[in-house]
């Protein structure tokens, strides 16, 4: 009997542990469980709510009010109902609801990472007001930033924006005074990483709503950068008359300035004449055209192409090799027109045909100092037609160099010659000087102007000569010395 009590009294420390540690870890268990119900509370939520709204208040130039905030803060939560108002009360944004995706331990670890961002039902107003500033602007004090930190690193999994409209008023900008983006769709992802910012744009969709259009331009983009690469995957643009569709890629050498490398292509099939016509009125075009635009190379070598056809036009071409670096260099320039019949083109009855054209340039122009610039080339033009006048060839070649300009060519007409010689010194100078001479042997003055009444045999000598551009300081010298057999039945000497 004894020893019975005397073992019931020794196992009583041991229960009373065992109960111990069972209510704690039932006090554990309620608190852990409290603070996980808490976390997805309304109540919480209302809290954030009220403390983020104040704190934005307090910060803006505006108004901010949010409808509600639900979910769970342990991984991801929606916010309902955001209204924007300017300081006079003026809608800036209206978003139906903006939810957070993200794992806890992903968004306090570097690089900080939120799975998912979603936008979806917004209208944004953006109006540039009549003192210039835009609405938007006027929302933050813009003081001056603070001393740069060190960069801190993050990522976007997944941002999306969904049914998003953007009206935008300009009366300075904007030349019908508003343009608004319609139903906005977006994918991408972004962030910053420790060789810098990143992106890939998985599509983008939009329509353009403007008033010279008779429908909504339709936007689809795709694209990427990460580092020193820019890549545009996809451009599509379809004013529902004309097509572009485009690709690009830029990349950024580091090592060796400008070795920069670009590709690009695009194409516009058709480009309808009445879309141009909406911006550009008084162009003289009645036919749909047919662009390509191509572009490859380096800064230090760039090659760009654009070819253009239509109804009325063969083609024209052309074709530039470029540098481009603290100034731009032209180094070739090539121009090409084929089948040119400007009456059908542009419906202009009183206009030229004409088979061919053709010039091309070689050397170095800077285009910030011409003056500097050393070319050479030849302009060639052919079967040039103008109602009952033609011209059959014309050839002139050309060098620029040190300021100076020489050209030496001939026009043609019905196995005539008229010989051209033109130089110029100074062309970039306040006061250039300038000498020309037009010659010729046997002209029949009635195959050049098309006119049996002025049938002759007759040579000319024509010396121009001057200096100057301005009115107040120009000189001009003509000497005409005409010779010859005849005019019509008269002999002339």
């Amino acid at each position: 009997m004894d020893n019975k009590k005397e073992h019931i009294e020794t196992n009583k420390p041991a229960s009373r542990r065992w109960l111990k540690w069972l209510i704690a870890l039932l006090v554990v268990v309620l608190l852990a469980g409290g603070l996980r119900l808490l976390l997805k509370s309304d109540w919480l939520f209302d809290k954030v709510r009220d403390i983020a709204v104040e704190q934005v208040n307090a910060q803006i130039n505006g108004t901010l009010a949010i409808e509600e905030i639900r979910g769970d803060l342990l991984n991801g939560f929606t916010i309902y109902g955001i209204k924007l108002l300017d300081s006079e009360q003026q809608d800036i944004a209206n978003i139906d609801s903006v939810s957070v995706g993200y794992r806890l331990i992903s968004v306090i670890r570097s690089p900080h990472t939120v799975d998912e961002l979603s936008l979806s039902g917004a209208e944004l107003f953006v109006e540039q007001q009549p003192d210039s500033v835009w609405n938007v602007m006027k929302l933050v004090d813009l003081d001056e930033g603070p001393e740069e930190a060190d960069p801190v690193f993050w990522a976007l999994e997944k941002l999306t924006l969904d049914r998003v409209n953007v009206h935008v008023r300009s009366e300075y900008l904007l030349p019908d005074g508003f343009l608004n983006v319609q139903n906005l769709n977006a994918d991408l992802t972004a962030g910053m990483a420790e060789n810098g910012l990143f992106a890939t744009l998985r599509s983008l969709e939009f329509g353009l709503e403007e008033a010279r259009l008779p429908e909504p331009v339709d936007v689809h983009l795709a694209a990427a950068a990460e580092g020193n690469s820019y890549t545009l995957e996809l451009l599509v643009v379809n004013t529902g008359r004309s097509a572009l569709t485009a690709a690009a890629a830029y990349e950024e050498d580091l090592t060796e300035p400008g070795d920069d490398s670009v590709t690009a292509e695009a194409e516009l099939k058709p480009l309808s004449w009445r879309d141009i016509a909406a911006y550009a009125e008084d162009l003289p075009l009645v036919q749909d055209l047919e662009l390509e635009l191509g572009v490859s190379g380096t800064m230090r070598d760039l090659g760009i192409s654009l070819t253009a056809r239509a109804a009325g036009l063969d083609q024209i071409k052309t074709e530039t090799v470029l540098s481009v670096g603290e100034s731009v260099e032209i180094k070739r320039l090539h121009l090409l027109l084929d089948g040119l019949d400007a009456p059908l083109l542009t419906g202009l009855e009183d206009t030229p045909t004409l088979s061919r054209a053709e010039f091309i340039s070689d050397g170095s122009l800077f285009v910030e100092r011409p003056e500097d610039g050393s070319l050479s080339g030849v302009f060639t033009l052919s079967g040039l037609r103008l109602n009952e006048y033609a011209l059959d060839q014309l050839s002139l070649d050309y060098s620029l160099a040190e300021g100076g300009l020489n050209a030496e060519g001939y026009l043609e007409r019905g196995g005539e010659r008229i010989s051209l010689e033109a130089l110029a010194t100074n062309i970039m100078g306040e006061m250039p000087e300038w000498r020309a001479s037009v010659r010729t042997t046997g002209m029949n003055l009635a195959t050049w102007l098309n006119d049996p009444e002025f049938d002759s045999d007759l040579n000319m000598n024509v010396l121009v000569r001057g200096s100057g551009i301005d009115a107040s300081a120009f000189d001009l010298y003509t000497e005409l010395v005409v010779s010859g057999s005849r005019y019509g039945d008269q002999p002339f000497s």
